[in-house]
């Protein structure tokens, strides 16, 4: 009978995996064909059960990697007989086994009407809430969907308690909440969410009104707002748990208010007695989503059993937007393209298999003269032209070509084929300038015409509800709304450096209601390409880019047209994040639109490319504290801990310091406040930090031209406006100053910020600095300018004269601003600091901040107020000492200044050490799956003791270096890594403590030159590595390392090197996979680390092909994981363990076994887990 059994089983399982579960429709360019429950327009992929009864799918995988079929599994779900299962491949990894509401609507809360304020503990889970009274949900009143009225109050305040049982079995949670007019939500006293009130982390007072009126939905046949909890594992605890919330009303005459809340767990299994979610939300809880995006240039799409058995292989093709690929008839037929797709239904719209071709034009877009004539042609004899001439995408019923073009004016050309039976062709753009001979590189932008102007759907347009004074909320130019466009930027030469299709939003705030509105365009694979390719600006060494903006100089327009570009450009060089400048002429549809400012775009994209980062992991947030991207739970206990301890405590102090870049902050306040920027610091402040590297806030500059005379002249205290503990809400709240006053009660920042003023002043803003800017960028618009102005109704005498209040400002501030610091610091007087160094041209000095190769030098400082020289070796010398007002050898000395300070730097001739440290491995890419950043570890291969204090280590770029700490010795034979997170370093590698580190830059992907320096200066080592051959290509974010293959070999060459073994040896001898002893036998080796508590590695031999599977079992042989179920080639392998069990959750502390199943043959061995606490 058990045979009988088995036998069944198996024939069921293979007729299951030949025909019943398949892939029936896909999308990989979503524009508006679906959303998802982010209201994103994600790509998607449809299953479909062609058979006639349920399957579950729970370890099924999606997949667009041959070599990875589990890539993403499915949860524990059921796909019944003949249903369209929709999979959005979004790369948000969402997959929920099971939905529990564990608060409904109608369930019993605690409740307190607002007609005081409560405790300040209310929101707290040992809150003693036996004084409030008790009434079911929906609260409020006037929609008759109360079960609990609540009126005559502008707030109240609930309370539900609720008891988690096992942690382990939550994976998400979300938040579904119907209101009026306002919330915010607290799980466990933190703050999960808030809507429609004040700022985040600052609990609204009980008398505080709603920012504006929001009409609650369920009465109205509508659904509650969906609130995702993405952090929920670090908010829950076992037991009991508090979900709080505190409601608000836009005024006390207000006619409803409402609040029903819901609260559902995402589950990794069905609890008991589980009830699941709300009926209501069924249609709104989180969908199932893949770990990875569809290439729209097509790419191979995989379905496989839980067995890792091939399902269904889709080599998907190029898709244009909204046109989806799939079988007719459903899950047996052909595979076609459809024009109307069908997700979560039957394809039965009309198919078509081909594209239609795309025209050839005689003449590429450019500038010419007279009246050339664009010819077109296809090469295809069933397909017809069909062109514009007003920017519209064409259609069939667009102008047939029949013959050429005349162009007799600037002129934007649009032309695609059409075919019976086939898809519309890409439409291909050229602009012709006629006649037109510009100083400045030339945007043309072209899209229908209704999409700019139309005054139901154009984003230029007033529309029907703008208000009637500036900025005219309400305007079409408030929404939100992205048009597609053509985007096309020519160079000087008249090349055509870009053409683009792309998505084009108005930009800004105010600005928006000047007539020549800013634009940000965005690169989506929807319209094109994306990112956009091409290196834009020559002062960064970036040429991709995901979106960028036109600006049209924001609060400046029509004014110098540049002042925001003129003052971030000025400190370009400090290290502070900015946005690259290039003005340039814009037309729209043909039109001249004047001069636009060429920007990069402020996001996570941004910083990600400026600092070689992974956008996705950044926290990213504005203003107080409002999340942009990421979480700011971090930093509302940073800023929560300044405000309630002594900064003046150096242990408090030093804390801070490593929650934040120190310098960044001062550098950032003291750039803003030189400038005179009044629209700030409550607006126009955006931060951000990268978790996974150094974790330290950092501040962006940016939108700063209500600075240099624009709001205010040089004269205004803008030292003292910064400071101010009780300014008003709009530009310099208290909460908006906060750091920079608590921080300012330390004197160790405050001697470093006033001398960072000082440095400043001595060397970015001196006054030839700017004003030699300021007449550059003017001499570079002049030509152009009048233009512009013509365009928009401004004239030249008005610009000229802005231009002169910069000039002005360049010239006066700096005394201005001397005087200020002094009043504010209470200083006595100003320094004059004079240095020389002897012998000449032997060495540099440092002073603060200021690294000087130039001498005699003098500048000015304040007395009372420290400040630190340096003396910094040069090739082949070494720095001896201080003479002068001050006599010491000491390489740093920090000392008090008098009315005039003069010093000499004196330097010697130094031995030069060479060739006996040496890099030995580099971590230049990590694999995804074990992100351990960056790392290069250097070895001793001498026989003496070598002391690195002071030495440093550099990438190609000479602004990028890292000093080794005081007190570093390599001894003989030693290993040392340099890693650039020592923190994820560690957790991934617990037994390598030969470490130091974090450097605050990146190792090129694409090839490399790293450098170490001894601490004169001299050049110890240098290894120039490539990516692909000669160099092994493995170490390129597969998850090995590029060793040297003999200490003793010169370390420059590729012949040289090769590929670790899986994750490299960092801190110890290299290994690499070495050829097996016995290659007809199956071989296992131990893992490494081990014991381990992050992730785990081993290698295998197979000694031929065949299907293996690798599996991790606890002590008492129970399965634990199983890491591969698939066939396999003959060679090695490697398998990586992090700790989870098949369901994703860490296990428990203990012994472990390893297997390797082949052949009817099993290879184990035992490794040590521990479990972090």
């Amino acid at each position: 009978m058990k045979l009988i059994n088995t036998i069944l089983i198996l024939f069921f399982v293979l007729l299951l995996s030949a025909q019943s579960i398949v892939i029936n429709e896909l999308m990989s360019s979503n524009a508006t064909t679906l959303y998802d429950e982010d209201g994103d327009s994600s790509d998607w992929i449809e299953i479909l059960n062609n058979e006639s009864f349920a399957v579950n799918l729970e370890g099924f995988g999606l997949s667009d990697d041959a070599d990875e079929p589990d890539k993403w599994e499915f949860p524990n779900v059921y796909i019944e007989a003949g249903e369209y299962m929709i999979v959005f491949a979004s790369d948000k990894d969402r997959a929920v086994d099971h939905w529990e509401t564990i608060i409904n609507w109608g369930d019993e809360w605690k409740y307190f009407p607002g007609i005081e304020e409560p405790s300040i503990e209310w929101n707290e889970i040992d809150f003693n809430d036996s004084s409030w009274s008790v009434g079911n949900s929906g609260f409020g009143y006037g929609d008759d969907d109360d079960a609990t009225e609540i009126s005559g109050v502008l707030s109240f305040y609930i309370r539900n308690t609720f008891n988690i049982s096992d942690l382990s079995a939550i994976e998400s949670a979300v938040l579904h909440i119907d209101y009026d007019d306002a919330f915010v939500a607290y799980l466990n006293g933190v703050e999960i969410a808030r809507k429609n009130i004040g700022n985040p982390g600052v609990p609204p007072m009980y008398n505080e009104v709603a920012s504006s009126n929001h009409e609650a939905q369920i009465y109205q046949g509508g659904l509650p707002t969906t609130i995702i909890i993405n952090n929920i594992s670090e908010l829950l605890i076992d037991g009991e748990n508090t979900l709080a919330i505190q409601t608000h009303n836009e005024d006390s005459l207000s006619t409803d208010m409402t609040m029903i809340p819901f609260f559902t767990l995402g589950m990794n299994h069905e609890p008991a007695n589980a009830a699941g979610p709300a009926d209501i939300l069924e249609t709104i809880l989180p969908n199932l989503h893949t770990n990875f995006k569809i290439s729209s240039n097509g790419e191979t799409i995989l379905l496989s059993d839980n067995d890792d058995d091939l399902l269904d292989e889709i080599d998907a093709i190029p898709l244009q937007a909204d046109i989806s690929f799939g079988r007719q008839p459903d899950g047996t037929g052909e595979w076609f393209m459809f024009l109307e797709p069908t997700p979560g239904e039957s394809n039965t719209s009309t198919p078509f298999l081909e594209y239609a071709g795309v025209p050839e034009f005689s003449i590429l877009g450019g500038f010419y003269s007279g009246s050339p004539s664009v010819e077109l042609e296809t090469e295809y004899s069933n397909q017809t032209i069909h062109y514009t001439l007003d920017g519209s995408d064409p259609t069939e019923n667009s102008t047939i070509y029949t013959e050429p073009i005349l162009i007799d004016s600037t002129t934007v050309v649009r032309a695609k084929n059409f075919g019976v039976g086939l898809i519309p062709g890409k439409t291909i753009t050229h602009t012709y300038f006629i006649d037109e001979n510009y100083t400045l590189p030339v945007v043309s932008i072209c899209s229908d015409p209704a999409n700019f102007f139309d005054e139901e759907i154009g984003i230029f347009a007033m529309g029907d509800s703008a208000e009637t004074v500036f900025p005219f909320y309400g305007a079409n130019f408030w929404q939100d709304w992205e048009r597609p466009v053509n985007f096309e930027l020519f160079e000087l030469d008249g090349t055509t450096a870009m053409n683009y299709g792309a998505g084009v939003k108005i930009f800004g705030n105010f600005s928006r209601g000047n007539p020549q509105k800013s634009l940000a365009i965005f690169a989506r694979s929807q319209y094109d390409t994306a990112p956009f390719e091409y290196k834009i600006f020559e002062e960064k060494q970036i040429d991709e880019f995901e979106a960028f903006i036109l600006r049209n100089s924001g609060n400046d327009w029509n004014l110098s047209m540049f002042r925001d570009a003129l003052m971030t450009g000025c400190v370009a060089d400090l290290g502070l994040d900015y946005q690259a400048y290039r003005p340039v002429i814009v037309y729209i549809n043909g039109d001249y639109w004047g001069i636009l400012n060429l920007r990069e775009k402020v996001n996570e994209h941004f910083l990600a490319y400026n600092n070689n980062l992974n956008a996705d992991d950044l926290d990213i947030l504005e203003e107080n504290a409002s999340i942009v991207q990421g979480t700011n739970s971090d930093y509302l206990q940073m800023r929560d801990f300044i405000a309630n301890n002594d900064m003046s405590i150096q242990s408090n102090f030093e804390y801070i310091s490593t929650q934040m870049d120190m310098d960044n902050f001062i550098t950032y306040n003291a750039v803003e406040i030189y400038y005179g920027n009044t629209d700030w610091p409550c607006r126009n402040v955006k931060y951000w930090r990268d978790p996974t590297a150094n974790g330290k806030w950092r501040w962006i500059l940016y939108d700063t031209d209500f600075g240099m005379g624009l709001a205010h002249s040089e004269y205004h205290n803008t030292l003292e406006f910064a400071l101010d503990p009780n300014g008003p809400t709009y530009p310099n709240p208290p909460w908006s100053n906060l750091i920079l006053r608590k921080l300012i009660e330390n004197d160790g920042f405050k001697v470093k910020f006033v001398n960072t003023f000082a440095d400043l002043m001595n060397t970015n803003f001196k006054p030839d600095n700017i004003i030699n800017r300021i007449d550059f960028i003017h001499d570079l618009l002049e030509p152009e300018i009048a233009s512009q102005f013509e365009r928009w109704e401004s004239d030249l005498f008005l610009w000229e004269n802005e231009i002169s209040i910069m000039r002005d400002y360049a010239a006066d501030r700096p005394a201005v601003m001397t005087d200020h610091i002094m009043q504010e610091f209470n200083l006595s007087s100003t320094a004059e600091v004079v240095l020389d160094i002897y012998p000449p041209d032997t060495g540099k000095v440092l002073i603060n901040s200021i690294t000087l190769e130039e001498f005699p030098w003098n500048g000015i400082y304040f007395q009372d107020n420290p400040i630190t020289l340096t003396g910094l070796d040069v090739p082949g010398y070494r720095f001896a000492g201080w003479s002068g007002d001050v006599i010491s050898d000491s390489t740093s000395i920090t000392i008090d200044l008098t009315a005039t300070t003069s010093l000499i730097a004196w330097f010697e001739e130094a031995e030069v050490l060479s060739d006996q440290v040496i890099f030995n491995e580099i971590n230049y890419k990590s694999a995804e799956d074990f992100d351990c950043k960056d790392w290069v570890e250097i070895y001793n291969r001498s026989n003496l003791s070598i002391d690195i204090s002071d030495w440093y280590f550099k990438d190609s770029k000479d602004e990028h270096i890292y000093n080794f700490p005081i007190d570093t010795v390599l001894q003989p034979g030693q290993f040392l890594v340099l890693s650039r997170n020592s923190y994820v370093f560690s957790n991934l590698y617990p037994a390598v403590t030969n470490l130091v580190g974090d450097f605050d830059f990146g190792l090129s992907s694409d090839g490399e030159k790293i450098r170490l320096f001894d601490e004169f200066g001299n050049v110890v080592d240098s290894v120039s590595f490539g990516v692909s051959q000669p160099w092994p290509s493995e170490p390129n974010g597969n998850g090995y390392t590029l060793s040297l293959l003999d200490t003793e070999s010169n370390n420059d060459l590729a012949e040289n090197w090769a590929a670790s073994i899986l994750h490299g040896t960092p801190g110890v001898e290299n290994s690499f996979l070495n050829p097996i002893e016995d290659p007809d036998k199956l071989h296992l080796t131990s893992n490494y680390p081990n014991p381990f508590s992050a992730f785990t590695s081993f290698d295998y031999w197979l000694p031929k092909d065949g299907k293996t599977k690798v599996e991790i079992y606890n002590i008492k042989g129970q399965l634990v994981k199983r890491l591969t179920n698939e066939f396999q080639n003959e060679g090695s392998h490697t398998a990586l363990w992090d700790g989870k069990d098949k369901y994703g959750r860490i296990v428990s502390s203990g012994v472990y076994l390893y297997s390797v199943n082949f052949a009817r043959k099993i290879k184990a061995r035992k490794m040590i887990f521990i479990r972090k606490l």
